[in-house]
Formats: C-alpha cells, structure tokens, sequence
C-alpha cells in the first residue's frame, strides 16, 4: 500500500490506525514519525538497502525553539564582519570607550590621507626638515592639512613616505615624525654620489585618535642646502586597537 500519513498528527497518532498486515505501523512522537524504535531522521543506508512503495511524511511544524537558539547564536555568538556593519558599530562592538568619527562610513580603512609635493623645499644641512605645503590629493576626513595627518580614530595605520633627496655626498634620508620627535626613519651614506635619490619608509604605527599626528622628514648632511625636489606622504588605517 502507499503510505499516506496525515498531514497534522497528534503525538500518539498511529498510522495505519488499525495494523495492516505486512505494514508497520508508526507513531507520531510530535517531532518525527517512528516505528519499533527506528528513527528515520537517524537512519543511514547501507549498500544493498533498498525501499519499495510510496513513503510521504508530513511537513514537521516550525522548530520555534530550535530557531530562537540559532538566533541568539547568530547575535551573541558569531562577531560582526567589519565589511558589513557602519565603521562605529564595529569599533563600539570592540572598545566602547573608543573615540567615535563624528562621520558614519563603512569599515574601509578610514581616515585615510595622501600627500604629494612636486616642488622644490630647501633642506637645511645636518637636521631633519619637514616636509611642508603639500597637495592634499585624498583626504576621507579632513584631518591632513598638507603638513601634519591627526586622525580622529584610534587604531594602526599603515604610513608611507618618499623624498628626492640630492646631494653631492654625506648622508641623506627620509623620516616620520610623531608628535614632533623622530619614529621612524631611514638613511644612508650616498658615497659621494651626486645622483637625486627617492628614499621611501613605511611603518605601521598607533594613533591614540585625539592627539596623536605625523608628518614627513628629510635630511641630508652635505654641508650646504639642497632641495627636496618630490615628496609623497599617504597613511591609512588598517584596523581598531588589537
């Protein structure tokens, strides 16, 4: 016979009501039909097993329980993806203490700045001099006024520099400065090369999102001025304090 169960059992139903020879007959235990002890949710097939007939088992009602348990999962349990929440949410979620932009965007690695300076600054001999009066090509939150980034948003961020740095021998280099006091810088003995040199330095730095600001540096020792003809300043963040 095909087996026809009822779409809305009562726990304890039997099916068939009455036994039918050659046919088991099951019981509706309110989540899944079961026979002698057989749960069909847990059976597995094994090579050989093969089923006759036509078996139509009623849709199960709604697993409210179960679905609160994943829900409360979902929203205790798994962390929320930065690409997919406002960049407040996610620093909130992980520091409420932090210092919120007054600018709501998607986690994307903001504030973010680039600098560039394409004429001539001179650069004293034997001291580091700031680089200054640069283009302000990308600015997500206006806290680069051409000089000096002081971004409003703790966390690291990654920080590059270059500088055209000439000189006809001695030392020249390119450095960050953090709250007016060297950080990270690079330098080296040209030789007595005459050739115009970009020196670049990159460095992953924190900023506390209130005070903290960097700006870029050159040197050289040679004895005279020189000019740093090309300058590039650009950081951006890469994500909240770990």
């Amino acid at each position: 016979m095909g087996l026809q169960f009822p779409a809305t059992p009562v726990v304890g139903e039997l099916y068939p009501a009455a036994p039918v020879a050659g046919v088991p007959q099951w019981t509706w235990n309110g989540t899944v039909w079961t026979t002698g002890g057989f749960d069909p949710l847990a059976f597995v097939a094994k090579t050989g097993d093969t089923m006759t007939g036509h078996l139509s088992l009623p849709t199960n009602p709604t697993p409210a329980a179960a679905n609160a348990v994943r829900k409360d999962y979902v929203d205790g349990k798994i962390p929320v993806v930065p690409s997919m929440a406002t960049d407040a949410e996610a620093r909130a979620a992980t520091d409420p203490n932090k210092t919120l932009s007054p600018r709501t965007h998607a986690y994307s690695h903001t504030p973010a700045f680039r600098g560039s300076r394409l004429t001539a600054q001179p650069i004293a001999p034997g001291s580091w001099t700031v680089i200054v009066g640069m283009t302000q090509n990308l600015d997500t939150d206006e806290r680069y006024d051409g000089t000096r980034f002081t971004p409003n948003v703790p966390g690291w961020y990654l920080v590059t520099g270059l500088a055209n740095v000439p000189t006809v021998g001695g030392y020249r280099g390119v450095g960050i400065y953090m709250n007016g006091a060297m950080t990270q810088h690079y330098v080296q003995d040209t030789g007595g090369s005459t050739a115009t040199v970009g020196y670049s330095i990159t460095a992953f730095i924190y900023f506390n999102g209130t005070t903290d600001y960097i700006e870029l540096a050159a040197m050289q020792d040679y004895g005279a001025a020189g000019n740093c003809n090309l300058a590039y300043f650009s950081a951006h963040r890469m994500f909240p304090q770990m």
